[in-house]
């Protein structure tokens, strides 16, 4: 199964995770700046713990990216 994107919602380094990211099929990857940058597509630098940071984030950079509209 393929997935349009693929939320690493974490920011240290865990090898389960990042096995994980690596074996989902999913043509965009998001994930924090903290982590390897060779997991992700796109690397947002939020904290961890305001999702609503997060959220934000997301949104307009998939808007500029044409991934959502």
């Amino acid at each position: 199964r393929e997935y349009d994107m693929l939320v690493n919602y974490y920011d240290v380094e865990n090898l389960l995770l990042n096995i994980m990211s690596v074996k989902t099929k999913a043509r965009v990857r998001v994930g924090f700046k903290k982590v390897d940058p060779k997991f992700n597509d796109l690397i947002l630098d939020t904290p961890l713990k305001d999702f609503r940071i997060f959220k934000q984030e997301l949104k307009k950079y998939l808007k500029v990216l044409n991934e959502i509209k």
